[in-house]
């Protein structure tokens, strides 16, 4: 079972104060990664998808990957 939790105004930012909010330039739906497991040959190489959209990002740099 899933379980959306929806936030309006400012309340996301407040009940996740110490995470980064992740904003996508496609869809501008905001989001937050959680690491629940990191293990020894971790090498995420930096680049993130949009979990709504699917927009490929480069977390250093912020631009979009084509």
């Amino acid at each position: 079972m899933t379980t959306a939790i929806r936030q309006k105004g400012n309340r996301g930012k407040e009940a996740m104060s110490g995470e980064k909010i992740q904003v996508c330039q496609n869809c501008g739906n905001r989001y937050i990664l959680i690491w629940l497991n990191q293990g020894e040959d971790h090498n995420d190489f930096g680049l993130r998808h949009c979990p709504f959209c699917g927009l490929l990002t480069d977390e250093m740099t912020g631009s979009v990957m084509v």
